[in-house]
């Protein structure tokens, strides 16, 4: 009898034993399993900030707006938004397809010569009495605005002796509309990527009277149609399904516009294609060399389209460019170098200035220590050291104290004589520049 009791007394002992040792293996694997998810957790926190404002679910990304010269239209820029666009713009105003801005801070890098600035550390002063701004580090970039003598700028930059720092918020600039709708709304979900934004294409190609186009319906070449231009009514007649308005709508409207057409009855599942052989002509008048119709292509642009006409005389007034469309002035105020893409029909002019001569003003003339004195044809953009490019370059006893330009103004007899002037001055039509030589 006691051995009995006994062995039950052992065998309890045993039994808590195991169920102590399987409690201990359960905890085990419960922290094995949880650990990985503890890590991942951490890693993530410490990406984010102990202070962000905002937890993983919430974590915000901010798009991209392109800026662009209020002038020109040329893209300077793309600006990474810390906030709301509005928050960033002082002053705004629509014009078209475009919304002319300034900033409250500054916010768009530029760059200047850094011949003409006086650095003390991070911080630069212009020491000319002027000088050109530009939208990348080289003399051939289009000048956005101008520094006048004596102002600061923070340097964050610096590339082919120029120094890139972030434009005044005073100065204008411009934003696409179209572009501009898709970057107002804040991005919260943090499953998308900055790469997987993008802006929906409103500039698709719209058809009009003149364009011709094909049609082509897959398994039935007797419905198809080649070369068909479009005409005044903007209504083209295809097989089967008659006349079809096709005017003012892009390439896929008119797919499905015909191939609801021809599901009613005619074809079962349709599937076609519809293409653009030809656009209508863009139209050039002014102050070019040659004025008339030339041949649109997609991405023409006002720079390629003037030099389709032979480029700008320089009676050619700056930033003088309108675009006509359907009758309507859709831009205004471009230069000839713009990037601005234009649309199949427009009207491009561009305004003579008056008082400037094409034959009597279109030269400028270069004499002492140059390689090669004489007579150089004018172009906009030209400064006293482009002018001595042309003329070969300095020669050895040149002194670049030493130019001077001889400039006609307002018609007076005697020329006005600038003295010790800036390589960076801009020339005129009719300048005469002297360059003197040194004593050494």
């Amino acid at each position: 009898m006691i051995m009995l009791v006994r062995v039950r007394r052992y065998f309890r002992v045993l039994q808590n034993l195991l169920l102590h040792a399987w409690h201990a293996i359960a905890i085990v694997v419960v922290i094995n399993a949880m650990l990985p998810l503890s890590i991942q957790a951490a890693e993530l926190r410490e990406n984010i900030g102990d202070d962000d404002p905002h937890t993983v679910e919430e974590a915000v990304v901010w798009p991209v707006v392109s800026v662009y010269s209020s002038s020109s239209k040329q893209k300077i820029a793309d600006i990474a938004l810390s906030s709301t666009l509005e928050d960033l713009i002082s002053e705004s105003k629509v014009v078209g397809d475009w919304r002319l801005v300034r900033f409250l801070k500054p916010v768009v890098p530029l760059w200047v010569s850094a011949d003409y600035m006086q650095r003390e550390g991070k911080v630069a002063r212009v020491n000319a009495s002027r000088l050109n701004a530009r939208i990348a580090p080289n003399l051939g970039a289009r000048v956005i605005g101008r520094l006048l003598a004596g102002t600061s700028v923070d340097i964050i930059g610096e590339e082919n002796g120029f120094l890139k720092f972030l434009a005044p918020g005073e100065w204008q600039f411009a934003l696409r509309v179209d572009a501009e709708k898709a970057v107002l709304q804040s991005i919260t979900s943090n499953q998308i990527a900055p790469s997987q934004i993008t802006v929906a294409d409103v500039t698709e190609h719209r058809l009009a009277p003149g364009d011709t186009i094909s049609l082509k319906v897959f398994g039935e070449s007797e419905l198809s149609a080649a070369a068909v231009r479009i005409p005044a009514s903007g209504r083209v007649s295809f097989p089967l399904i008659g006349s079809t308005q096709v005017a003012g709508l892009s390439v896929k409207q008119v797919e499905q516009a015909v191939a609801t057409k021809l599901a009613q009855g005619y074809v079962r599942n349709p599937k076609l294609s519809v293409t653009i052989d030809a656009y209508r002509p863009i139209f050039i008048r002014g102050a070019v060399v040659e004025t008339g119709a030339f041949p649109f292509t997609e991405g023409l642009t006002i720079a390629k389209a003037i030099a389709l006409a032979g480029g700008a005389k320089n009676s050619a007034k700056p930033d003088g460019i309108t675009i006509t469309r359907d009758g309507a002035i859709v831009q205004s105020g471009l230069s000839s170098d713009s990037d601005y893409e234009v649309a199949s029909g427009d009207v491009i002019t561009l305004v003579e200035e008056f008082g400037v001569s094409e034959a009597s003003t279109s030269y400028i003339y270069l004499h002492g220590e140059v390689k090669n004195p004489g007579e150089y044809e004018y172009r906009r953009g030209l400064t006293v050291e482009k002018a001595v490019v042309l003329a070969g370059g300095f020669t050895l006893r040149a002194s670049k104290r030493k130019i001077s330009v001889a400039r006609t103004v307002d018609g007076q007899e005697q020329p006005e004589r600038l003295k010790k002037v800036k390589l960076h001055l801009a020339v005129q039509p009719g300048d005469i520049i002297r360059v003197g030589a040194s004593w050494l």
